[in-house]
């Protein structure tokens, strides 16, 4: 059993699962309509645009972390799962200012249309590794086979 921190208590297998909960649970908020995206952001209504794509892309930076380091987490996403996610990355970061603006209009930008529905089609392609991901936290049970 391999160990991601000295202290975690977690294994890497565990931190992995917890960065790809994450990373569905913020790409679940960027396939929100701008209206819903705007409620659950809650008090950060004003930042929800910046705070969204900075959700992502951490998201997106920590699965490709663990990937690159640790090499038999490709059990949990293959490398072809893993470029569907980076195909969500350009756009993100080559949003207009005005899209991202400290202000609650910015979800209204047409730069938010692409995020959401390249955030909800990747929800639907990667239905099959949400689901196992789901087991193996709440679970304990998953059979990471992508063979």
């Amino acid at each position: 059993m391999q160990y991601c921190m000295e202290g975690s208590g977690m294994t890497v297998d565990e931190e992995f699962n917890n960065s790809l909960f994450y990373f569905f649970d913020a790409l679940r908020v960027a396939a929100l309509d701008k209206i819903s995206q705007r409620n659950h952001m809650g008090g950060h209504a004003d930042n929800a645009a910046w705070e969204i794509q900075n959700d992502l892309l951490r998201n997106i930076l920590a699965l490709k972390y663990f990937l690159s380091k640790y090499l038999f987490l490709k059990k949990y996403l293959s490398f072809a799962e893993m470029t569907l996610i980076e195909e969500i990355i350009k756009p993100l970061e080559d949003m207009p200012s005005d899209s991202l603006a400290f202000n609650n209009s910015a979800l209204d930008h047409t730069a938010w249309d692409i995020i959401r529905l390249k955030a909800s089609n990747l929800i639907s392609q990667l239905h099959d590794v949400e689901k196992k991901n789901y087991d193996f936290l709440y679970k304990k049970s998953v059979s990471w086979d992508n063979s």
